[in-house]
C-alpha cells in the first residue's frame, strides 16, 4: 500500500479542545485553539510559536503548535515533526505516545517506513490510546 493511502486511513486531525481549562478562557491559548478548532491552522500556528516561544518548555502549547502544522493544506511536515521529535525528547509528557503516533504518520508519508517502524512499537507497548491502532499499522508495514 502507498505512503499517503496509509497516511490517510491512519490520520484524524487531533481535538485540541480538552487542552483547555476554564481558568484559561480568555487566554491567548484559547483563542489559538479557537483557530485551530475553526480549522484556521495556519492562524493558529502563528499564535502558538508566539506563545511557545514565551514558554519553551510548555508541552500543552508545543503539542498543540505540531498539530496546526500537521493540518495545514499543504500540510508544514518538517515544522510538526521538529515539535512531536521535542516532545519526545523531553520523555515526561503524555503528549510522548500521541507525538510519536503523529511523527511515526509523518514518516510514512515521507517514505521513511523505519523510522515509523520504530515509533509504532513503542506506542503499541505504552498502553495508549493510539496503542491498537499503532499495531494494526505496523502489521500492515510489515
Amino acid at each position: 500500500m502507498k505512503s499517503d493511502q496509509l497516511f490517510a486511513q491512519n490520520y484524524e486531525i487531533y481535538q485540541l479542545d480538552q487542552l483547555v481549562s476554564v481558568d484559561q478562557a480568555e487566554s491567548e491559548l484559547a483563542n489559538a485553539l479557537q483557530l485551530y478548532q475553526n480549522k484556521s491552522y495556519k492562524n493558529a500556528a502563528e499564535v502558538l510559536a508566539i506563545l511557545s516561544e514565551k514558554d519553551i518548555d510548555n508541552q500543552k502549547v508545543m503539542f498543540a503548535l505540531a498539530n496546526a502544522y500537521l493540518n495545514q493544506d499543504p500540510p508544514a511536515l518538517n515544522q510538526a515533526a521538529n515539535y512531536f521529535n521535542q516532545l519526545i525528547d523531553m520523555n515526561t509528557s503524555v503528549y510522548v505516545p500521541k507525538s510519536q503516533w503523529y511523527l511515526a504518520l509523518i514518516y510514512i508519508k515521507q517514505n521513511k517506513q523505519d523510522q515509523a517502524k520504530l515509533l509504532l512499537a513503542e506506542v503499541a507497548d505504552s498502553g495508549d490510546t493510539y496503542a491498537d491502532e499503532a499495531q494494526v499499522l505496523l502489521d500492515q508495514l510489515q
